[in-house]
């Protein structure tokens, strides 16, 4: 009897622990995000053409349009990430 509690215990554990590393890899897959805005100049309010616009840390990114638009298609873990614009000779 004692042989094979331990046993059905044994198999629970392994269970429990496939089912907790499930868990774990299910919360660190990678989602898509859109990323939008519009890029404009401070003090004129006009829309900056050609600005890049990339998520710190990572060769995402993107170009604004005529408008000054954006948009950012990502495929990232969920989490805080910092979006930053560069514009050369401005």
């Amino acid at each position: 009897m004692r042989n094979l509690l331990g046993s059905y215990l044994r198999w629970v554990c392994v269970a429990l622990g496939l089912f907790l590393v499930q868990t774990l890899i299910a919360q660190q897959e990678k989602k898509t995000f859109t990323i939008t805005g519009t890029v404009v100049d401070a003090k004129t309010s006009e829309p900056l053409v050609g600005a890049n616009v990339s998520i710190r840390g990572t060769t995402i990114g993107a170009a604004s349009d005529k408008n000054g638009k954006y948009a950012i298609l990502a495929n990232l873990f969920p989490g805080a990430y910092r979006v930053v614009h560069m514009y050369v000779g401005y």
